[in-house]
């Protein structure tokens, strides 16, 4: 299932890169600032109440390591299964967030590839 799943993302990024790639790279460039603007949006608050939430549940049970806050995806583990409805949807929404990021820079990415060649386009003999 996890096979049929990535294919059909490739499938859906390279048409979805085709048909980016037929509109005027200003919109493009609008779009991709757009898509990064709201995945950060999501990410960076989802993340913070993600930490406070890991810190609430671990902390009052001393079960959090010192680098906690550097590598808080290992201390899912630590949590007991009644402190996880609290705590993973925040991290799952974070990473949501954070993949709606990477779309919105490649989609910029797209955009200044655009605009770069129909600038280098303009100028060629």
């Amino acid at each position: 299932m996890r096979e049929i799943l990535l294919v059909l993302a490739i499938l859906g990024g390279l048409v979805g890169l085709a048909l980016l790639s037929q509109v005027p790279w200003e919109t493009a460039l609008r779009l991709g600032w757009w898509v990064t603007g709201a995945g950060m949006a999501l990410g960076v608050p989802t993340g913070v109440v993600y930490h406070v939430q890991l810190y609430r549940k671990l902390a009052h049970r001393d079960a959090l390591p010192d680098d906690w806050i550097w590598r808080p995806i290992r201390c899912n583990d630590l949590l007991a299964e009644r402190e996880r409805g609290a705590v993973l949807p925040w991290f799952f929404a974070g990473g949501v967030g954070f993949v709606i990021v990477v779309l919105g820079i490649l989609i910029l990415g797209v955009a200044l590839g655009s605009a770069w060649l129909s600038i280098y386009a303009d100028h060629s003999v």
